[in-house]
């Protein structure tokens, strides 16, 4: 069962206040980059984990650029849980470790992170998944209230309709195609057999 944490406002107030810092370039390969590796492995000592070994600091250091969103993401959100709220209970380091991993893969491929800056509702989204991974709710809220609310603003969510809906919609035109084009053979092939 999921815990209180924080009110959603504090967490989407600190993200509109992300300093230019948590928004440079992270890949490797460039001089101006943040060593993205560093920022988690000393978020995670901070929320109570064990800082990244080379090995897990691996994952976050990249020269791939097909990777730059997530990362940037992954930056993002480290400002984030770098909040006292979660830096006071000392005990969010696996949780977050495991989310900063493998929590924003998705959503980085939809949303680009300075959204997640500049948009109230992305902000939200970004505040909210964050909270669900940490096995929190926000501040005032059931756990029905705060699933339903992600749900609802949840980017993933929305792209997985789309395509379902964009499917359906091509399956009812192939379906009507083919019955028009049944149809158009059926009478074609009356008047053949009217001949005979």
């Amino acid at each position: 069962m999921p815990q209180p944490g924080p009110p959603i406002e504090l967490l989407t107030r600190r993200l509109s206040e992300t300093p230019s810092e948590f928004l440079a370039p992270v890949l490797v390969n460039d001089a101006k980059a943040v060593r993205l590796a560093a920022v988690v492995s000393d978020l995670l000592s901070d929320l109570g984990g064990e800082p990244l070994t080379p090995a897990g600091a691996k994952h976050f250091e990249s020269k791939d650029s097909r990777r730059d969103d997530e990362l940037r993401l992954v930056l993002i959100a480290s400002w984030l849980l770098h909040d006292r709220w979660f830096i006071d209970r000392h005990s969010f380091g696996p949780a977050a470790r495991t989310f900063l991993a493998e929590g924003l893969i998705a959503l980085a491929k939809i949303v680009k992170p300075a959204k997640f800056v500049s948009d109230p509702d992305r902000r939200e989204e970004l505040a909210r998944l964050c909270l669900s991974a940490l096995g929190l709710v926000p501040a005032g809220e059931s756990e029905t209230v705060a699933r339903d609310r992600l749900t609802t603003l949840s980017s993933v969510e929305r792209q997985r309709v789309l395509a379902e809906t964009r499917r359906a919609q091509e399956e009812q035109r192939r379906r009507k195609i083919e019955e028009e084009m049944a149809r158009r053979k059926a009478a074609e092939a009356a008047p053949a057999w009217g001949r005979e």
